[in-house]
């Protein structure tokens, strides 16, 4: 009966870390579409 909160927290904390990467390299991310569009 536990399993599927569990399984639910770990997909909330993995889709945490994953915005957080998106907001760590969003500004690398958007050098590097403007360059390919310099392009």
């Amino acid at each position: 009966m536990f399993r599927p909160f569990w399984v639910a927290g770990r997909i909330n904390y993995y889709n945490r870390l994953f915005l957080w990467e998106i907001e760590m390299y969003s500004e690398n991310f958007i050098f590097l579409m403007a360059l390919i569009l310099s392009v």
